[in-house]
């Protein structure tokens, strides 16, 4: 027997956004409960065009309060719930309505809760955006509840039923953080909501990871590191899915922070506590793929590539777009390592998985320009001149091309332009001042756009390698114009090397 499902959502000023949610998953559920905490425009009138029920609750700072009386009025057996601003295209509507076909009848010993992705859109903090699960379908019963004043989750009342979480591959969009100022203020009211949370129960572990994120976020790397390690020590028995998450965390600030080597160590030290989590290898393979230890970097990574779709959920990443990240990231290991092979078959891998993925269009043509392979990379440039959105890696490529051809007008051109495109991507840099570099013409330039590199990421050892050959040069040819010589004659070491990408820890766009 089918069971009934409600569709819960709280809604405030939604106008714009609501009907494109219920439009993606009309007919999906038996009844929409809306709770409206205090809308002044039109958002009733589009939830009833759609057949919700709308009930007002005054909002008092308290989402769990809100979500709890969304499921109140609920008479589904089972409740989902979405925000206005979640999307669920037609790919990932058949997998949710396929889950719904399969659900269980309500039992009293037993809770099932769905976890679903939440994608979120975040372009100015990862290109590739975050993905995250939710628990999105639990059975509607009284002894399970919303919980938390902020990042609120679904839980048992004491003595309640045991939980089941179970897996599902159902992705949901939310689009509510894309917009850069509408995210500063959503930061903005659950960094103050958060707050209270930790003034109320300041040991709570998932309290603190939360509010590690914030500070991760503000760029308070040091904060996030004291917050995400309480949050650790607070649940030694790894019994919640944030203290994973809490090591990543962790390391990612030391990284932040210029402290290469003691991220590492904090991935030794999680992988002590979780050996099989797939997020804390991707992680650990990352990093010591920019230490230069390319062998276990290798042997991290290729777990990660190798694991089915399930594990790869139950470690928090999303396959659909970190399994591509995670072939990329293991292309670059094997290029570094001058296993061509491996690197070219790592990086067709990440496109046949997103076949719109720019980067591995990029990575993949930079790698064949650099095998003098230059018929097959002019194809993929043909192909990146077709994908929306690429512009930036389609300069970069043609300016590897030209740079290859020896055409340093050209490559300059094209560089430059990608640079124009993305200032705040430091690869573009590193390339141009590596031109600038080998040809030898413009030191002041050179020198400047080094700086600029350093600036944007201090770690480039081989830039301020570079940087110092540099101000040696200038120094020298000041001297000789002290001397009024002449002629001023510079040497330096010749031709460029430039590895592919800027470096392998990132986890999104790196070119």
């Amino acid at each position: 027997m089918k069971q009934s499902v409600s569709l819960c959502m709280l809604v405030r000023d939604e106008e714009a956004n609501l009907g494109g949610c219920l439009e993606g998953v009309a007919g999906l559920f038996d009844e929409i409960i809306v709770v409206d905490t205090g809308s002044s425009d039109a958002t009733r009138m589009v939830a009833e065009k759609y057949g919700a029920k709308v009930f007002d609750f005054p909002w008092i700072d308290d989402f769990a309060a809100a979500r709890n009386e969304s499921c109140r009025h609920a008479s589904g057996q089972w409740i989902f719930w979405l925000d206005a601003d979640d999307r669920i295209d037609a790919v990932n509507r058949r997998r949710l309505q396929e889950v719904i076909e399969k659900l269980p009848p309500v039992s009293c010993r037993c809770n099932p809760m769905f976890k679903m992705w939440c994608n979120c859109s975040l372009p100015d903090f990862s290109d590739a955006g975050m993905a995250i699960k939710h628990v999105r379908l639990f059975p509607n019963r009284p002894d399970l509840s919303w919980t938390g004043r902020i990042h609120e989750r679904i839980m048992p009342v004491p003595g309640g039923a045991a939980i089941e979480v179970v897996q599902t591959d159902v992705t949901i969009y939310h689009s509510g953080y894309a917009d850069t100022q509408q995210r500063a203020r959503k930061i903005q009211r659950n960094a103050r909501l958060i707050e209270r949370e930790y003034l109320l129960d300041p040991d709570d572990a998932m309290t603190l990871y939360y509010l590690a994120r914030q500070r991760l976020w503000q760029g308070r790397y040091g904060d996030c590191f004291r917050l995400a390690k309480r949050s650790i020590e607070n649940d030694p028995s790894n019994s919640l899915s944030t203290t994973a998450q809490s090591f990543v965390m962790a390391a990612d600030c030391k990284l932040k922070m210029n402290r290469l080597e003691e991220a590492v160590d904090i991935t030794r030290q999680a992988l002590e506590r979780f050996p099989e989590n797939l997020a804390i290898l991707h992680q650990r393979g990352c990093l010591l793929g920019e230490m230069k230890q390319l062998e276990e970097a290798a042997s991290c990574l290729e777990r990660v590539v190798g694991a089915g779709r399930d594990k790869l959920s139950r470690a928090a990443m999303h396959p659909e777009t970190q399994l591509p990240v995670a072939h990329m990231t293991l292309g670059n290991v094997y290029r570094a390592a001058k296993n061509f092979a491996a690197a070219e078959l790592h990086f067709r891998a990440a496109i046949d998985l997103q076949p719109r993925c720019a980067e591995g269009y990029f990575l993949l043509g930079h790698l064949l320009c650099w095998l003098g392979r230059h018929q097959d990379a002019q194809e993929i440039t043909r192909h990146l001149e077709g994908l929306a959105g690429s512009e930036y890696e389609c300069a970069m490529l043609k300016g590897h091309a030209s740079y290859y051809r020896r055409d340093f007008a050209a490559a300059f051109r094209w560089i430059n332009a990608a640079v124009a495109l993305r200032a705040d991507k430091a690869y573009g840099w590193i390339v141009l001042g590596a031109i600038l570099f080998e040809e030898g013409r413009d030191w002041e330039r050179c020198r400047t756009v080094h700086e600029k590199v350093l600036a944007m990421e201090p770690r480039r050892t081989e830039v301020r390698d570079r940087l110092a050959q540099i101000n040696a040069v200038l120094a020298k040819k000041a001297a000789r114009a002290t001397a009024s010589a002449d002629d001023v004659y510079s040497v330096h070491p010749g031709a460029m090397q430039i590895s592919g990408l800027g470096q392998v820890a990132r986890i999104s766009h790196s070119c």
